[in-house]
Parts: structure tokens; C-alpha cells; sequence
């Protein structure tokens, strides 16, 4: 009797959970910025999934980014960056929970190699700092 009650305190517990971080938005910054390159403006579109997010000319300055913030469910989002001419794309699949920043950075040469453009993604929970 006593092992019934625990298991169905831990499964009522587990859905309450479940439902609170299901539900809950999270803010989401994002960081756009043009790193090491020779341009002194790119015209970039932005996309989370299928909403719009920047539609605008991103200016090469390496000490400011431009940051938008945005209020998104916990789960796994499709995150889309190009420039508008399509040259340079890249997609990365992202995974939001709780408040966390992503940060997109536009590189002149991305392998020494080939030296091509690209951009660079990356989310994480900790907070962003320029040094």
C-alpha cells in the first residue's frame, strides 16, 4: 500500500513537471554579429522554424552585436541563416530550455584551406560576454 502511494506521488509529480516545462516561454537572445571579415555590411535573413525572425543588413562591428530577444517554449527548433543572395546558409537544429542566448557570428574564412564564408551557431545557458 505504502509502495502505491509513492509510485503514483512520483508519476503525479513527473506530469506537473512535464506540463510547467511544456508550457512555460522561455527568453531566448539572440546575438548576431559579422567576425573577422573585410565586408562592412551583409544583408542577412534569419528563421526560426517558419517565423521570421531578421530580415535586415547586419554592420561589421566587432565590439557590438545586434541582440533581439525572443519568448519560445522549451523543445527543439529549426534555426535558419543566409545571406540574402543564398550563397552562404546554414541551418542547425537547437534544443531551448530555460533562458539561454544564441549566438550567430558571420566568419570571412571559415576553413584555412578553402577560405569561404560561413556562418558559426551556438546556443548555450550561460550568459554571453564580449572580452
Amino acid at each position: 500500500m505504502r509502495r502505491k502511494r509513492v509510485v503514483i506521488l512520483v508519476i503525479l509529480t513527473f506530469l506537473i513537471a512535464s506540463i510547467y516545462f511544456g508550457t512555460r516561454k522561455n527568453e531566448v537572445t539572440f546575438y548576431l554579429g559579422i567576425a573577422n571579415s573585410s565586408a562592412d555590411s551583409i544583408n542577412v535573413f534569419m528563421s526560426l522554424d517558419t517565423l521570421l525572425i531578421f530580415n535586415d543588413i547586419l554592420q561589421n562591428n566587432p565590439f557590438k552585436y545586434e541582440i533581439m530577444e525572443s519568448d519560445l517554449r522549451s523543445g527543439f527548433y529549426n534555426l535558419s541563416v543566409s545571406t540574402t543572395d543564398m550563397q552562404n546558409r546554414k541551418r542547425k537544429r537547437i534544443f531551448v530550455l530555460f533562458d539561454q542566448h544564441i549566438v550567430i557570428e558571420y566568419f570571412d574564412d571559415c576553413e584555412p584551406k578553402n577560405s569561404t564564408p560561413c556562418f558559426i551557431i551556438r546556443n548555450r545557458l550561460t550568459p554571453f560576454y564580449l572580452e
